[in-house]
């Protein structure tokens, strides 16, 4: 115990006697040399990167992902054109929307689609026109001719998507347009009835 002396002051009582003087540097030692905060610290310095890096990889996962249904959902809506059903309906447009949209709505929204669908005569005669995009992101440019049967048509949907973290945008997005992902499938009709039922 720390020996009582009524005849000092509390404050030299604390920091004037051999005893404390010797507990001062005793604490201050062994807060010196301590690694018990080493993992708090090291946490703090390494957590703000995993955390970025990590929102990173979410936002870019999704993206890929809705770039995915993108694909998958153009091809099975292309097979319509090649058969030629989507031709043959009162509506080729709406024939081929919707077509595309029972596969692709639950991830994609399809009001921020465009469909860009052009048809040649052959595979050596087709150039694509190049994508013009308005300052939402959305392309512009985009026609709608299926062509007939043997008819080479390119088929590109085009969706805008918008990032959801700021970072990520400002990086990869600085205009804040959104980045168009497109989907391409090019084929040759096939030599359908003119007269096909939808």
């Amino acid at each position: 115990m720390l020996r009582q002396n009524r005849d000092k002051p509390p404050f030299q009582l604390w920091i004037g006697t051999r005893e404390t003087r010797g507990m001062t540097r005793f604490c201050f030692w062994n807060l010196i040399r301590s690694r018990r905060a080493n993992a708090a610290v090291e946490m703090a310095l390494v957590a703000p990167i995993f955390v970025v890096m990590l929102l990173n990889t979410i936002e870019l996962g999704i993206m890929l992902y809705q770039q995915s249904v993108l694909d998958g959902s153009a091809r099975i809506a292309a097979r319509q054109i090649r058969t030629g059903q989507v031709q043959s309906a009162t509506n080729p447009l709406t024939a081929f929307t919707t077509a595309f949209c029972n596969n692709a709505s639950i991830v994609v929204s399809c009001s921020q689609v465009s469909i860009d669908v052009e048809s040649f005569a052959n595979f050596s005669s087709m150039t694509l026109a190049p994508v013009t995009v308005n300052k939402k992101g959305q392309v512009t440019n985009n026609t709608f001719t299926p062509g007939g049967p043997g008819s080479a048509v390119a088929v590109r949907v085009f969706y805008t998507y918008q990032f959801t973290i700021p970072w990520v945008s400002f990086l990869l997005n600085p205009n804040g347009n959104g980045v168009v992902l497109q989907s391409t499938v090019v084929f040759q009709n096939e030599p359908y009835p003119t007269a096909v039922t939808g």
